[in-house]
């Protein structure tokens, strides 16, 4: 009897903590799945739908009023909180680019939103004048609320990502993108882990 308990404690022992690892890497993916998806469909439906020509304003720094892009964005984020530019301590809207700190040029902006499910989303940057955009680079974080994000691991919490509004061949061709206009996809940039973190996640 004794016996029998001690091979089932071992069992337990060396299967939960795997079965525990496993949830997480499901949850994980799960979460950063529907943030791309919902950043995918808001690009898609700004290029078919026209809306991206009608932004008057790419400035996602300083500009949040109506015609700039974090406005436009907000608007499709229902039930999301926007963090602004000036809000780099609260809970959440702190942590941006990986290894940077709060007070990071990248994290100063606008166009970061925290989503229901609790993933966190934000410009990374735009290719942009004040009237037309041609492509917009994102990080999507699975955990807004943790103070360090992964990237490079079996089970990375940030993606970075990059969606093409329009057909600028110059902007294509500056990062390798094959993307399409109102398609989203991993980071091509040569120096970054970004695809190796996008086939983790959608493999």
């Amino acid at each position: 009897m004794l016996v029998s308990l001690a091979v089932l404690g071992l069992i337990a022992g060396l299967t939960v903590p795997s079965i525990v690892v496993s949830v997480d890497r499901g949850k994980n993916r799960s979460i950063l799945k529907e943030a791309f998806q919902i950043v995918s469909t808001i690009t898609q439906e700004g290029v078919l739908n026209g809306d991206f020509d009608n932004i008057t304003s790419w400035d996602f720094v300083t500009n949040n009023g109506a015609g700039s892009i974090s406005n436009y964005i907000s608007n499709k984020l229902n039930y999301s909180k926007q963090c602004l530019t000036s809000d780099i301590t609260s809970e959440g809207c702190r942590r941006g680019w990986p290894g940077y700190p709060p007070d990071s040029s990248l994290n100063k902006h606008n166009a970061r939103w925290i989503l229901p499910s609790g993933a966190k989303v934000q410009f990374y940057r735009v290719g942009a004048d004040v009237i037309n955009s041609s492509f917009m680079l994102w990080t999507i974080t699975s955990k807004a609320y943790a103070y360090d994000m992964k990237q490079g691991s079996d089970n990375p919490d940030t993606l970075v990502i990059e969606c093409q509004v329009t057909a600028d061949p110059q902007a294509v061709d500056a990062w390798g993108s094959k993307l399409k206009p109102g398609m989203c996809g991993a980071f091509q940039a040569a120096t970054s882990s970004a695809v190796a973190d996008f086939n983790t996640v959608f493999s």
